[in-house]
């Protein structure tokens, strides 16, 4: 079995949430005054989606991808599998914004794990990061997709359809936690003090992490899913 606790909090910057977070068959999209605990069997694939600032609808976008992951995700256990799941993802929004014209350009990022018995697969298309926290350290597994200050590939994001590179790695599984995180975390915030908060109770990880992400300065939207691997 598996544990996930998961945050998800408007920025002061925003006006609305447009992250989502995915575990299993469940979409997490509203604000929570706590961390929500979820127990999963293997395998369950865990994800995070940051609808994009400054394009329309960014709300919608991570909405529609976020239903699309949980509703195809379980079951879903190799590097194609996700690669699939997540392409599927993106021709969803495109085809949304052929029928809306109001939703044009709409995009999102993603980024999150699936976790089996025996591996792991991180994922993730954009800047939305997954790390590993194990024996007091935070290692970010993904990089992110940036060059010179743009994002460089999301779901959706341009007014005709783009294809993506879906970037997959499948890891051993190790004792620690996995921690799938928009950058409403990690922005303008210290490694060192987001590996700190990552200890303790599961469920109180992910609070520990937003009031660094608030101390630090972060006024984006912040989500973030904490999957304890083994026992710490």
């Amino acid at each position: 079995m598996l544990k996930v606790a998961v945050l998800t909090r408007r920025g002061s910057g925003r006006e609305v949430n447009q992250d989502r977070v995915v575990v299993g068959d469940a979409v997490v999209d509203s604000d929570q005054p706590n961390a929500v605990v979820f127990t999963a069997k293997f395998p369950t694939l865990v994800a995070v989606l940051d609808g994009l600032g400054g394009h329309p609808a960014g709300d919608i976008a991570s909405s529609l991808a976020a239903e699309v992951v949980a509703s195809d995700g379980p079951g879903v256990e190799t590097e194609q599998d996700v690669i699939g799941l997540v392409e599927q993802a993106n021709r969803l929004l495109y085809d949304a914004m052929l029928v809306h014209k109001g939703l044009r350009d709409m995009g999102t990022t993603i980024a999150g794990a699936v976790v089996t018995a025996d591996k792991v697969v991180v994922f993730h298309v954009g800047d939305s990061r997954v790390y590993l926290h194990t024996g007091g350290y935070l290692t970010q597994v993904t990089v992110d997709d940036w060059d010179d200050g743009h994002i460089t590939q999301t779901l959706g994001g341009y007014s005709w359809f783009h294809p993506i590179e879906v970037h997959t790695t499948t890891m051993p599984p190790r004792d620690g936690r996995i921690l799938a995180a928009t950058d409403g975390l990690f922005g303008n915030t210290d490694r060192a003090r987001l590996s700190e908060a990552m200890n303790g109770p599961l469920e109180a990880v992910p609070d520990r992490l937003f009031k660094v992400a608030i101390e630090s300065g972060n006024t984006d939207d912040f989500s973030v899913a904490v999957v304890e691997t083994a026992s710490p």
